[in-house]
């Protein structure tokens, strides 16, 4: 009980911000986080191009679900293969920072992979996240992820790693809304 109390202390007696004080998340970032968590929030890409004995997946899929006060959004990525869809492969939080005031991107992925980094607004249809991932290890690496909206149902994305000090394009998947490719067969 005295747990709860403290809870409700504390939601009680924490400032409500305004929308236009800077600290709260600009309209860009909660217009990308309602395109993420549409629908079912459930996007689909096809991995054909890439697929190999290493990574023998036919498409990958990525949910993603409101937060707390639509504030934030959570998301997973798994595959399919032969029609099955595996476990999860990353785990995502994106989230308006008050105190940097930016938008983050943290994932976790299989084997203990951890990555970090800032999603921010390019033009009214583009964002781009950079982040840092590391290894269970410690080692790390740079990379970026374009996100083209191509409309309410579809988007693209372009990864990028950082290579000597430049960086160098990688991946291209176009992410169609589930519900959709459902209808269209």
């Amino acid at each position: 009980m005295r747990l709860f109390a403290l809870l409700m202390f504390v939601c009680l007696t924490t400032p409500v911000s305004n929308a236009d004080d800077g600290a709260s998340p600009p309209e860009w970032f909660r217009q990308h986080l309602a395109y993420l968590t549409a629908g079912d929030g459930t996007w689909l890409a096809d991995n054909s191009s890439f697929k190999s004995d290493e990574e023998p997946y036919d498409s990958y899929q990525v949910t993603y679900v409101w937060g707390a006060g639509k504030q934030t959004a959570s998301g997973s990525m798994r595959a399919y293969r032969n029609g099955k869809l595996t476990g999860v492969i990353w785990d995502y939080r994106v989230f308006w920072d008050p105190a940097t005031r930016r938008g983050v991107i943290q994932q976790w992925g299989f084997g203990g992979a951890y990555g970090v980094g800032e999603t921010k607004q390019g033009d009214e249809k583009t964002l781009r996240s950079e982040q840092m991932f590391y290894g269970p290890d410690g080692s790390g690496s740079r990379s970026a992820h374009d996100w083209i909206v191509d409309g309410p149902l579809k988007h693209t994305t372009r990864s990028f790693s950082f290579e000597n000090g430049a960086w160098k394009a990688g991946r291209t998947y176009v992410w169609k809304r589930a519900a959709e490719q459902k209808q269209d067969g």
